[in-house]
């Protein structure tokens, strides 16, 4: 028998894994909620038209390879977009458009981690981080967001797991899975640890930037600490095309000591030859377009955000720190449970009702 590789023994990604279990317990004439993929477009969420119109346009036109770093019009709109932020003067050179912000992910962690380094990771966080670490035969080290103080991170916790082998700490702003939204003081004083021991900050911040609904979004960049950021960002969520998969890397040189591993992530990509030459054809009307459509999934997913949070809280053994952005829930389960997996298999063959396993 032939044998996959060793380091792909150690990656898993409970968001899609969880499916594959679920479905040898539920019927399959039984309907599924899928509350494990955040794809907006399952539930009454739609495409903007304007966007889906660029789209038809483009498919026109050509279906040709696009350069490896996307097409000019999108890098310049992923460069204009930073503005509304307060994120210096950026050009198109510095942003590398990627097939998703998954991409994104594999391209830096591959470019910036040998094996047997280390990288600060939030815990909870997004499972994607972890199975692409593991990937590059580094070590993921867990940092653990305070469920007392609305899941904000501990800067001191943060600075005591540092040693010589960490590259980079992840921030994920809003929180996946917990809708957490970091406070710029909170920010500033992470911003100025990784300053401190010459580390790269990974800011997974522009996936939900428009889905705050307490508090104020900050980037990194933003802050003007010279420190090296490289900020993730994708269509999928904000804009409703999680199908399109597109996304972006922003490279905000801020220490000026970027080039080299930037020049790599670009090589990589280039082995990766292009994301979808039509679909890039969205990202400037969807970016500098008309945003209207927003008032709407905002109203709806508070709604829905009031709505969980009061009816999880009435159940005797279950809590739930309202989320104040992004479209997730991360519930805390305090009565005796096999184990949280287990907990999400059980309710999945009763119900039909789907989630993601805290523990992954």
């Amino acid at each position: 028998m032939l044998h996959s590789s060793h380091p792909t023994q150690n990656v898993h990604y409970a968001i899609r894994d969880i499916i594959l279990e679920a479905q040898k317990l539920i019927p399959k004439d039984k309907k599924i909620l899928p509350l494990n993929i955040g794809d907006p477009l399952k539930f009454d969420f739609k495409t903007p038209r304007h966007i889906q119109d660029a789209v038809r346009e483009s498919l026109a036109e050509t279906s040709a390879y696009a350069p490896s770093e996307g097409l000019e019009e999108a890098c310049l709109a992923v460069a204009q977009f930073q503005s509304q932020f307060g994120i210096p003067k950026l050009t198109a050179a510095d942003i590398l458009i990627t097939s998703g912000g998954s991409e994104a992910i594999s391209l830096i962690l591959a470019s910036v981690l040998n094996p047997g380094d280390s990288i600060l990771i939030p815990y909870p966080g997004y499972p994607a981080y972890e199975a692409q670490i593991n990937l590059c035969q580094a070590k993921a080290k867990p940092y653990y967001l305070d469920e007392g103080n609305e899941w904000q991170i501990d800067p001191d916790e943060i600075e005591s797991l540092i040693d010589s082998k960490t590259r980079a700490i992840v921030i994920i702003n809003p929180n996946n899975p917990t809708g957490a939204v970091l406070t710029q003081n909170v920010l500033k004083e992470v911003l100025l640890v990784a300053q401190k021991h010459n580390l790269l900050v990974i800011a997974d911040e522009q996936v939900y930037p428009f889905y705050v609904f307490e508090g104020e979004m900050t980037m990194c960049a933003s802050l003007g600490i010279d420190v090296p950021i490289i900020s993730i960002g994708s269509m999928s969520k904000t804009y409703l095309v999680p199908g399109y998969r597109i996304g972006w890397i922003v490279f905000n040189d801020l220490a000026h000591n970027l080039a080299e591993v930037k020049e790599t992530i670009f090589k990589l990509k280039r082995v990766n030859l292009c994301s979808p030459h039509p679909l890039q054809k969205a990202v400037k009307p969807a970016l500098g377009g008309s945003h209207a459509f927003l008032s709407e999934v905002k109203e709806k997913l508070i709604n829905r955000r009031n709505l969980l949070t009061e009816k999880i809280n009435r159940i005797e053994g279950l809590s739930l720190v309202k989320p104040k952005g992004a479209f997730y829930a991360f519930v805390k389960i305090e009565f005796p449970i096999q184990s949280d997996k287990n907990f999400v298999l059980k309710l999945a063959q009763k119900t039909g009702i789907l989630c993601v396993p805290g523990e992954g």
